[in-house]
Protein backbone atom coordinates (compact mmCIF):
# COMPACT_ATOMS: atom_id res chain seq x y z
CA UNK A 1 0.00 0.00 0.00
CA UNK A 2 1.44 3.37 -0.96
CA UNK A 3 1.46 6.44 1.28
CA UNK A 4 -1.24 7.97 -0.94
CA UNK A 5 -3.41 4.87 -0.47
CA UNK A 6 -2.94 5.06 3.30
CA UNK A 7 -4.00 8.72 3.25
CA UNK A 8 -7.10 7.83 1.23
CA UNK A 9 -7.99 4.77 3.32
CA UNK A 10 -7.14 5.61 6.95
CA UNK A 11 -9.85 6.24 9.51
CA UNK A 12 -9.73 6.98 13.24
CA UNK A 13 -8.92 3.78 15.11
CA UNK A 14 -6.49 2.46 12.50
CA UNK A 15 -2.87 2.04 13.54
CA UNK A 16 0.62 2.41 12.16
CA UNK A 17 3.29 -0.09 13.17
CA UNK A 18 6.96 0.82 12.85
CA UNK A 19 10.09 -1.31 12.65
CA UNK A 20 12.46 0.27 15.12
CA UNK A 21 16.24 0.04 15.31
CA UNK A 22 17.73 -3.39 14.64
CA UNK A 23 18.93 -3.80 18.24
CA UNK A 24 15.42 -3.33 19.65
CA UNK A 25 13.98 -5.78 17.13
CA UNK A 26 16.75 -8.25 18.04
CA UNK A 27 16.14 -7.89 21.78
CA UNK A 28 12.35 -8.18 21.55
CA UNK A 29 12.11 -10.62 18.62
CA UNK A 30 9.42 -8.33 17.17
CA UNK A 31 8.96 -7.04 13.64
CA UNK A 32 7.50 -3.80 15.01
CA UNK A 33 8.83 -1.86 17.96
CA UNK A 34 6.44 1.11 17.85
CA UNK A 35 2.72 1.63 17.30
CA UNK A 36 0.85 4.88 16.66
CA UNK A 37 -2.89 5.59 16.45
CA UNK A 38 -4.81 7.35 13.70
CA UNK A 39 -6.91 9.40 16.09
CA UNK A 40 -9.10 11.97 14.45
CA UNK A 41 -9.12 15.14 12.42
CA UNK A 42 -7.66 18.60 12.91
CA UNK A 43 -9.45 21.85 12.06
CA UNK A 44 -8.40 21.45 8.40
CA UNK A 45 -9.93 17.94 8.24
CA UNK A 46 -6.49 16.34 8.03
CA UNK A 47 -6.13 13.02 9.84
CA UNK A 48 -3.96 13.12 12.96
CA UNK A 49 -1.67 10.46 14.33
CA UNK A 50 -1.19 10.33 18.10
CA UNK A 51 1.60 8.41 19.75
CA UNK A 52 3.91 8.05 22.73
CA UNK A 53 7.64 8.25 22.05
CA UNK A 54 10.69 8.15 24.32
CA UNK A 55 11.92 11.59 23.53
CA UNK A 56 8.72 13.36 22.57
CA UNK A 57 6.26 11.88 25.06
CA UNK A 58 2.68 12.16 23.78
CA UNK A 59 2.29 14.02 20.53
CA UNK A 60 -0.02 14.49 17.60
CA UNK A 61 1.11 14.89 14.00
CA UNK A 62 -0.78 15.15 10.71
CA UNK A 63 -0.80 11.70 9.07
CA UNK A 64 0.80 12.92 5.84
CA UNK A 65 3.68 14.51 7.76
CA UNK A 66 4.02 11.47 10.03
CA UNK A 67 4.36 9.12 7.03
CA UNK A 68 6.85 11.42 5.31
CA UNK A 69 9.23 11.43 8.30
CA UNK A 70 9.52 7.65 8.73
CA UNK A 71 12.78 6.11 7.59
CA UNK A 72 12.15 2.48 8.58
CA UNK A 73 9.48 -0.01 7.54
CA UNK A 74 5.91 1.03 8.39
CA UNK A 75 2.78 -1.12 8.28
CA UNK A 76 -0.71 0.33 8.05
CA UNK A 77 -3.17 -1.62 10.21
CA UNK A 78 -6.91 -1.50 9.59
CA UNK A 79 -8.60 -1.57 13.00
CA UNK A 80 -11.21 -4.17 13.95
CA UNK A 81 -14.63 -3.32 12.51
CA UNK A 82 -16.30 -1.88 15.59
CA UNK A 83 -13.34 0.44 16.22
CA UNK A 84 -12.74 1.69 12.71
CA UNK A 85 -14.04 5.23 12.42
CA UNK A 86 -15.73 5.08 15.83
CA UNK A 87 -16.60 8.51 17.19
CA UNK A 88 -15.10 7.60 20.59
CA UNK A 89 -11.68 7.17 18.97
CA UNK A 90 -11.67 10.84 18.07
CA UNK A 91 -12.32 11.89 21.68
CA UNK A 92 -10.25 9.46 23.75
CA UNK A 93 -6.61 10.03 22.69
CA UNK A 94 -6.45 13.49 24.19
CA UNK A 95 -7.62 12.19 27.59
CA UNK A 96 -5.05 9.38 27.62
CA UNK A 97 -2.37 11.68 26.23
CA UNK A 98 -2.13 13.58 29.52
CA UNK A 99 -0.34 10.67 31.19
CA UNK A 100 3.45 10.74 31.26
CA UNK A 101 5.64 8.31 29.32
CA UNK A 102 6.67 5.26 31.34
CA UNK A 103 10.42 5.07 30.70
CA UNK A 104 10.91 2.35 33.30
CA UNK A 105 7.88 0.56 31.90
CA UNK A 106 9.45 0.37 28.44
CA UNK A 107 12.61 -1.21 29.86
CA UNK A 108 10.55 -3.66 31.92
CA UNK A 109 8.45 -4.54 28.85
CA UNK A 110 11.63 -5.35 26.88
CA UNK A 111 13.06 -7.45 29.72
CA UNK A 112 9.79 -9.39 30.07
CA UNK A 113 9.69 -9.99 26.32
CA UNK A 114 13.26 -11.28 26.31
CA UNK A 115 12.77 -13.67 29.24
CA UNK A 116 9.30 -14.75 28.13
CA UNK A 117 7.49 -13.44 31.21
CA UNK A 118 4.05 -11.84 31.14
CA UNK A 119 4.16 -8.10 31.53
CA UNK A 120 1.57 -6.24 33.62
CA UNK A 121 1.72 -3.02 31.61
CA UNK A 122 0.79 -0.48 34.27
CA UNK A 123 2.71 2.45 32.77
CA UNK A 124 2.03 4.32 29.55
CA UNK A 125 4.09 3.41 26.48
CA UNK A 126 3.16 3.38 22.79
CA UNK A 127 1.42 -0.01 22.82
CA UNK A 128 -0.45 0.38 26.12
CA UNK A 129 -1.63 3.81 24.96
CA UNK A 130 -3.27 2.35 21.83
CA UNK A 131 -4.57 -0.60 23.83
CA UNK A 132 -6.20 1.68 26.41
CA UNK A 133 -7.84 3.88 23.77
CA UNK A 134 -9.21 0.82 21.97
CA UNK A 135 -10.45 -0.67 25.24
CA UNK A 136 -12.14 2.59 26.25
CA UNK A 137 -13.85 2.64 22.84
CA UNK A 138 -15.42 -0.65 23.97
CA UNK A 139 -14.04 -3.09 21.47
CA UNK A 140 -14.59 -6.63 22.67
CA UNK A 141 -13.07 -8.53 19.75
CA UNK A 142 -9.46 -7.36 19.94
CA UNK A 143 -8.54 -7.76 23.59
CA UNK A 144 -7.12 -11.28 23.47
CA UNK A 145 -6.34 -12.54 26.95
CA UNK A 146 -6.31 -9.05 28.50
CA UNK A 147 -2.55 -8.83 28.99
CA UNK A 148 -0.58 -5.71 28.12
CA UNK A 149 0.33 -5.73 24.46
CA UNK A 150 3.68 -5.26 22.79
CA UNK A 151 3.72 -3.31 19.51
CA UNK A 152 4.10 -6.48 17.45
CA UNK A 153 1.03 -8.03 19.11
CA UNK A 154 -1.19 -5.65 17.15
CA UNK A 155 -0.48 -7.63 13.97
CA UNK A 156 -2.82 -10.28 15.41
CA UNK A 157 -5.77 -7.87 15.57
CA UNK A 158 -5.55 -5.79 12.39
CA UNK A 159 -5.36 -6.34 8.68
CA UNK A 160 -1.90 -4.96 7.93
CA UNK A 161 -0.19 -3.74 4.80
CA UNK A 162 3.44 -2.67 4.35
CA UNK A 163 3.61 1.00 3.39
CA UNK A 164 5.69 1.92 0.35
CA UNK A 165 6.60 5.22 -1.23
Amino acid sequence: MTRAEVLATALPGDILLVAGPWYIRALTCESASHVALVAGYDCDDDLLVTEYTYLGGWRETPLEEWLATRRTQVWFGIAPGNLRGAQAIGELPWAYGKLGYGFGEAVWAWVCRIIGRRWAGRGQICSTYVQRVWKAAKSANWMGDGRAMYPGDFFDYVISYPVTE
